[in-house]
């Protein structure tokens, strides 16, 4: 006896762990119905004499940032009195560049957590991280934003609330991501021979 009911909901259930499991597989799928009214959902086309529909699936990733969604602010960052940025250019980008450097092993370990999982590390212990342990000399405090930023507190040295922000996006189909650096450093202290280590913008 055939189910199609049955295996209908089957297809749709394994449809939806293969997309979360992994989100870099394509997107588009065919609905085959065949003479006796059986689903199967397939990545290939269906025979000639099957009726055929294609279905597009998305699954968003699932994630819950540690600093809310209310982030990044709009535009450049305009320095409101004293930086100490643009007074010890040279140490200040020196300085930058090492907390960027720092904070590499954990955007590679946030990348290979998305492409095993479909989704964002909400907090670091979900990489294996001791939150309270991620400080140095540069760093107060690292964080997990929205999407799977990665937010950097920077110590006082660098000025009152200043932060670093490295944050995803996916590229070529969802199989790899390219990262963006934000600072709310003026964007003079930030370029070195034409060229800027982050995009300046206002980040709470």
């Amino acid at each position: 006896m055939q189910y199609p009911i049955l295996k209908s909901k089957i297809a749709l259930l394994s449809l939806a762990l293969l997309f979360t499991s992994s989100p870099a597989l394509a997107k588009k799928f065919y609905k085959c119905t065949n003479a006796e009214g059986e689903l199967v959902y397939q990545q290939v086309a269906c025979d000639s004499n099957i009726s055929q529909e294609t279905v597009n699936v998305f699954t968003p990733p699932k994630h819950h940032s540690q600093l809310g969604s209310k982030l990044m602010g709009e535009g450049e960052y305009i320095p409101e009195g004293n930086e100490p940025a643009i007074a010890g250019k040279m140490m200040f980008q020196s300085r930058l560049s090492n907390v960027i450097t720092l904070l590499t092993p954990i955007k590679m370990q946030m990348q290979q957590f998305y492409m095993m999982n479909g989704q964002w590390p909400e907090k670091p212990q979900d990489l294996g991280l001791n939150q309270e342990n991620l400080k140095s000399v540069d760093i107060k405090e690292v964080l997990f934003g929205d999407q799977g930023a990665i937010v950097a507190s920077l110590n006082e040295h660098f000025g009152t609330g200043k932060r670093v922000v490295l944050a995803p996006q996916l590229v070529m189909d969802g199989t790899t991501m390219e990262w963006q650096c934000m600072a709310n450093f003026p964007v003079q202290s930030m370029t070195a021979m034409g060229m800027k280590m982050c995009e300046s913008r206002n980040i709470r």
